[in-house]
């Protein structure tokens, strides 16, 4: 399991300064709205309401990175850091 708070994705900005990217609402309505089955609207619905850290099996971590893809280089590559389970 790999737990991730989408509120608090932290990335490095233009001047090396780390600013923090909240997708949650963002990301958890796209896996909503757009995902292919009961189990991503069901995923989308738990990062949407999520209060803090959301868990995740390796398979929704595949979705999210899905969906993260439209994001732009940086930001996409924040919240697949994010996603990557911790020793």
């Amino acid at each position: 399991m790999t737990k991730v708070n989408f509120r608090t994705i932290p990335f490095r900005d233009i001047e090396d300064k780390e600013q923090l990217f909240d997708c949650q609402k963002e990301l958890g309505n796209a896996i909503y709205m757009q995902g292919a089955n009961i189990e991503e609207r069901d995923l989308g619905r738990k990062i949407y309401y999520a209060d803090g850290d959301v868990e995740l099996t390796d398979q929704q971590v595949e979705v999210v990175k899905r969906f993260a893809s439209r994001y732009s280089y940086v930001l996409r590559e924040a919240v697949e850091t994010a996603l990557t389970p911790k020793p």
